[in-house]
């Protein structure tokens, strides 16, 4: 072959290899331009009061390749958290920041660099719930209230709460606020299960910084009537509350009466209905905490007559809680009975509390 014929196929060689090099190159290359976008290791960090963490930031350009570039890190809140730039050397295609909680809060920190803004969504939590629980000492039985804060809150659909490991019984529950009964005289550190941040983020369970003191209840066992008073409401849909512990190793239902002196079966407690010249109707409620026991609820008169003031004796159910509804003469006395009927081999002394509104 001469020197022009191989000069020839030297030259459509290379024109084969350059064709066939176009056809791998990115098409798009011409179109990438500077950085697109921020990639963070994390968009949300948690942190306690002193914990710190670090998160990565990496420019990308709009085919998501690594593009060398200084990002840098600042707070929204410096009361919440603080943000500080940790790798920031020009050349460097990853930087990082370190954020470290202050106080109890939620705020942002701001990512930029490239020409681009991003952030990072910062929730300190403290080590342990803040919220407003009142009041702090209380009886047997009694209802206290948990109020949540700006950052904390509840899922009614969960929540649940204990007294020095015990468990309570929880009357009512909101997003905002828990009712919630001590189960035995002791109290201690105040355990709240079903904790929510922010209105959505659940979180779980966490003490309370405040513990709660609980004395014996404010009935006597097996007293008697007139027993302890309640005093009625005077207005409409007012209501007021009564407390106490029935402890017995077995119920009327089992056949232990009272006379066998087996424990507390019965308790009671005196009202007064406001003076007037009409009757007036009354919603008697009895709630306890233990879901195996049946504790049965009666209006009786004056004289603690043993009948019910409604016929049928209609607080007695297997309900929790037990309701009665009961039109009464004004300024009367009358007694609230709780009965122990059933306690299903139960041990455990049963806290119960007693509600008396006025419907009318």
């Amino acid at each position: 072959m001469t020197s022009e014929g191989i000069m020839k196929r030297f030259v459509t060689t290379l024109a084969a290899v350059a064709l066939l090099t176009a056809c791998f190159d990115d098409p798009t290359s011409d179109l990438r331009g500077g950085p697109s976008q921020i990639r963070l290791s994390r968009s949300l960090a948690f942190l306690n009061p002193g914990t710190s963490v670090v998160v990565e930031a990496t420019l990308l350009d709009q085919q998501g390749n690594v593009l060398p570039g200084v990002v840098s890190f600042s707070t929204a809140d410096a009361s919440v958290a603080t943000a500080a730039d940790v790798d920031t050397l020009e050349g460097l295609t990853e930087t990082s920041g370190e954020i470290t909680g202050v106080a109890a809060g939620a705020t942002y920190v701001r990512v930029t660099g490239g020409g681009l803004t991003d952030s990072i969504f910062v929730v300190v939590v403290p080590t342990a719930f803040n919220g407003t629980i009142s009041p702090a000492t209380a009886t047997v039985g009694q209802a206290i209230t948990v109020s949540g804060t700006s950052l904390f809150g509840f899922n009614p659909d969960s929540v649940t709460v204990t007294v020095d490991g015990l468990p309570a019984v929880v009357v009512s529950a909101t997003t905002s606020q828990v009712v919630f009964a001590p189960p035995t005289a002791s109290g201690g550190v105040v355990n709240i299960n079903g904790l929510t941040v922010l209105g959505n983020i659940y979180i779980g369970s966490m003490d309370a910084a405040t513990t709660i003191t609980v004395t014996e209840a404010n009935e006597p066992a097996n007293d008697g009537p007139p027993g302890a008073t309640i005093t009625a409401p005077s207005a409409v849909n007012a209501s007021s509350e009564g407390y106490g512990v029935l402890d017995a190793p077995c119920g009327w239902a089992a056949g232990c009466g009272a006379d066998q002196g087996v424990g507390d079966l019965d308790d009671f407690f005196s009202f007064t209905t406001p003076a007037g010249t009409d009757s007036m109707n009354f919603e008697v409620e009895v709630y306890w905490n233990n879901d195996h026991i049946d504790i049965d609820g009666f209006v009786l008169n004056a004289s603690g007559g043993g009948y019910c003031a409604l016929d049928g004796c209609a607080g007695a159910s297997a309900s929790d809680p037990e309701v009665m509804e009961v039109r009464l003469a004004p300024g009367t006395t009358y007694t609230v009975l709780v009965e122990l009927w059933d306690n299903a081999g139960e041990l455990m002394p049963t806290a119960y509390r007693v509600k008396i509104t006025r419907r009318s």
